[in-house]
């Protein structure tokens, strides 16, 4: 059994406007697939000193067997606009590279991409941090860590180091993820410039991109962002608790 509290926006709105502000949110989110898949991606913000980590997963337990299934990017908007800096991306712990090399030291960034101001991402998202070109990302939007060889083109390029699933296997694979290196299953990626008294409440509109198009699957953030609050003290979260 899985076990989760929630608090919502409101709740993380008295709280700023009390002086606490929160540390971590997490924001998850839940769709179907093209083939009735159970979708589920998950998204973890951290603020620390003035750097937001953002950890990208793919929760999702089924088997994988073409680009739709995989999670290439998140985007968001942030109130107020900061001017952020790609600093790196790396695995999370016990994520490894399916297909690939999984590197000693878990960098990841030459082959993931960090965007604001963007222009015509789903829900009209400003900020963005992709496997997947997309026509919005290019090769100097890629995080300054990693050397992961390329697979499949310049990245970011198709679902190319983009999040599987934990339970992906190789028999069920098509054209599309055929001995492609992917992740299994998440990575976080650390942005710097948080002005100071920046607050997580200012993050909002965060959608989960699946696939190599715009076109695809693109699953937003619950309706009223019902945030996961932790790093108070005051509030216990259980993440995950298992009998």
């Amino acid at each position: 059994m899985k076990l989760k509290k929630f608090i919502s926006a409101a709740a993380i709105a008295a709280l700023v406007c009390s002086g606490i502000s929160a540390k971590a949110v997490t924001v998850s989110a839940t769709g179907t697939g093209n083939n009735g898949e159970a979708l589920s991606a998950q998204a973890d913000f951290v603020i620390n000193g003035s750097n937001l980590e953002i950890t990208l997963a793919n929760l999702g337990t089924y088997d994988p067997n073409d680009g739709q299934d995989i999670l290439t990017a998140v985007s968001f908007d942030i109130s107020g606009s900061p001017a952020l800096t790609a600093v790196s991306g790396v695995l999370t712990l016990s994520s490894t590279i399916k297909n690939g090399t999984t590197p000693g030291d878990g960098a990841i960034g030459n082959q993931w991409a960090y965007k604001s101001g963007l222009s015509g991402a789903p829900g009209n998202a400003a900020y963005g941090i992709s496997a997947a070109g997309f026509g919005l990302f290019g090769s100097g939007d890629l995080f300054p860590n990693g050397s992961l060889p390329n697979d499949g083109g310049t990245p970011p390029d198709g679902v190319a180091y983009g999040l599987t699933t934990l339970s992906d296997s190789t028999g069920n694979d098509n054209g599309g993820i055929s001995g492609r290196a992917l992740i299994a299953n998440g990575a976080k990626f650390v942005l710097s410039g948080l002005p100071e008294g920046f607050s997580l409440d200012q993050i909002s509109n965060v959608r989960f991109q699946y696939g190599t198009s715009l076109t695809e699957i693109n699953i937003p953030e619950p309706t009223g962002f019902v945030l996961t609050l932790a790093g108070l003290g005051l509030f216990s979260v259980i993440r995950r608790k298992r009998s």
